[in-house]
C-alpha cells in the first residue's frame, strides 16, 4: 500500500509538471505604461525581461500569435514604424518591410529595400533560421534593364510585393509585382520557410 502512495505522488507531480511546462501561461508578451512612458516585456516561468520602452504617445499595440510567439508593432510616425517578433528566446525586428507571415510555419517574410532582397526568417524554438531567398541585384534584368530598375524603385520593396503573396500547401511563395493582375515581375521560391530554396522566375 506505501508503494502504491509513492507512485501515486510520483504520477501527481510528474503530470502536474508536464502540466506547467505546456502552460501557455508560463510565456508570455505584456505591455505596461506609467506616465510618460510604455515597456514591453516577455515573461517565461516568472522570469521577466524588458524589451523595450518608448514614448507613451506612440501607437503600439500586442498581439498573441500562439503560444510560442507574440507580435507587437511601435509607431514611430507615418511612415516610420518597427514590427517586432517575440519568443521566449528571441526578438527579431522587421522593421515595416514585412510582406508576409506564415502562422502555419511561423515564418516572415520581409524585404530590404535598399538592398533589394528579399528574406526568410522562421520561427522555431528547435531549429531556428534566418535566410536569403532572393537578391534583385544579382539578376540580369535588374542590372542591365531601366526599366526593371524603375519599376523596383517605385515605392519600398515590400510594398511592391505585398498584394497578393502567399504560400501555398506545397510551401512555395507566390510574389507578384503589383498583384496577380499587374503581370510585371512574378516570383515562385521553394521552400521559403525551409533550408535550401529553389528559386524560378
Amino acid at each position: 500500500m506505501k508503494n502504491f502512495k509513492k507512485v501515486a505522488i510520483f504520477l501527481a507531480c510528474l503530470i502536474t509538471h508536464y502540466s506547467l511546462a505546456k502552460n501557455p501561461e508560463n510565456f508570455s508578451v505584456v505591455k505596461t505604461c506609467k506616465k510618460e512612458t510604455c515597456t514591453v516585456s516577455s515573461t517565461f516561468e516568472g522570469k521577466r525581461k524588458e524589451i523595450v520602452e518608448f514614448d507613451i504617445n506612440k501607437i503600439s499595440d500586442v498581439r498573441k500569435i500562439n503560444n510560442t510567439l507574440y507580435y507587437f508593432h511601435i509607431s514611430c510616425g507615418n511612415p516610420c514604424g518597427y514590427g517586432h517578433y517575440v519568443t521566449k528566446d528571441e526578438v527579431f525586428l522587421t522593421e515595416d518591410n514585412e510582406i508576409l507571415f506564415d502562422e502555419k510555419k511561423n515564418c516572415v517574410i520581409y524585404a530590404d529595400w535598399n538592398e533589394k532582397k528579399i528574406f526568410s526568417h522562421t520561427f522555431n524554438s528547435r531549429k531556428p533560421y534566418h535566410k536569403l531567398l532572393y537578391n534583385f541585384s544579382e539578376v540580369a534584368d535588374y542590372k542591365n534593364n531601366e526599366d526593371y530598375k524603375e519599376l523596383l524603385e517605385t515605392e519600398p520593396l515590400h510594398q511592391i510585393f505585398k498584394d497578393d503573396a502567399f504560400i501555398d500547401e506545397k510551401g512555395v511563395l507566390h510574389l507578384y509585382a503589383f498583384g496577380k493582375e499587374s503581370n510585371l515581375i512574378k516570383l515562385k521560391i521553394k521552400n521559403a520557410c525551409e533550408s535550401n530554396p529553389i528559386i524560378k522566375s
